[in-house]
Order: structure tokens, then C-alpha cells, then sequence
């Protein structure tokens, strides 16, 4: 950062003194209620919260992250190898055509579930963004 040189200290002196001089002169009478006005014209934003589907849905996130993390702790533990190949057996003789009637359950499943919450939570969007 450049230091003022003496010239432009003795400037800012000279202004500085005559801005301590300068009488102060009074607010317009409009300008108070004109500031009053506009302070209370201002929307009041609502305080965050949080609803019970926020707190479901952590729930959720959190109970299925743990079951995830125990069944993959399961399913590679030492002492289960018989369940992974037992499970590898019946997963290679099992008929194409149930695993494909499953996989279409399943995915159907999945999607009357997102069709049924679009419809009941459809419009969450905060009531004060427009």
C-alpha cells in the first residue's frame, strides 16, 4: 500500500478541518416517515423450520445407509462364505424369466411410489419465494 506523500497529507488536513467546520444543517421534515414507511413496507421473512417430511426423509436416508453398510459387512465377512455361495447358486439356476418378472415388479413398484408422493407432496415449495 502507497503512503500519502506529505502533500497530499496536508490536502487531506485541509479537508478534514473544513468538513469539522461545516455546520450541520437539520433533515427534511418528509424523510423520517418517507424511512418509516419503507422499514415497515418490507415483508418479514417467516423463520426456517423444518416439517415432519424433512425429518422422514433423514430418517430414511440414514436407516438405509445403515443397512446397506451392514448387509455389504455381512455379505463379506469370512465366516458367511457358504450364505454368498449358496446365494450365487440359487441366483444361476433361477429361471430368466422370474428374475425378469421380478426386476418389472419391482421397477413398477418403485414407480406408483414416486407417482403416489408427486401427487401428496407435490407443491412443498416455501410459501414466502413467489
Amino acid at each position: 500500500m502507497n503512503r500519502p506523500t506529505d502533500a497530499e497529507q496536508a490536502a487531506y488536513a485541509l479537508v478534514d478541518a473544513a468538513l469539522r467546520h461545516y455546520p450541520l444543517t437539520e433533515a427534511p421534515a418528509g424523510l423520517l416517515p418517507a424511512v418509516m414507511a419503507r422499514i415497515q413496507a418490507v415483508p418479514t421473512v417467516p423463520r426456517f423450520h423444518l416439517t415432519w417430511f424433512d425429518y422422514a426423509i433423514s430418517f430414511f436416508g440414514a436407516g438405509m445407509a445403515g443397512c446397506v453398510l451392514l448387509l455389504w459387512r455381512l455379505f463379506l465377512s469370512p465366516s458367511l462364505t457358504h450364505l454368498q455361495t449358496r446365494f450365487l447358486a440359487e441366483l444361476s439356476s433361477t429361471d430368466l424369466q422370474l428374475l425378469t418378472t421380478m426386476f418389472l415388479a419391482g421397477l413398477t413398484l418403485t414407480a406408483a411410489a414416486v407417482t403416489v408422493m408427486a401427487i401428496l407432496f407435490g407443491d412443498l415449495r416455501p410459501r414466502f419465494i413467489s
